[in-house]
């Protein structure tokens, strides 16, 4: 697999507003780090576009 580039802290708000623009895609609906952010995020992640 490939590493790591790149990683960033947002709070709640940055990750929304960064998931609208378009910044930031979510990661997939069935790993264990979506399912760890969407446990912090406090609601179901956007679908991946």
């Amino acid at each position: 697999g490939e590493e790591i580039e790149e990683a960033r802290w947002f709070s709640r708000e940055e990750l929304r507003a960064a998931f609208a623009s378009g910044e930031v895609l979510p990661p997939s609906g069935i790993s264990i780090a979506a399912r760890l952010i969407e446990l912090w995020y406090g609601q179901p992640l956007p679908d991946p576009q």
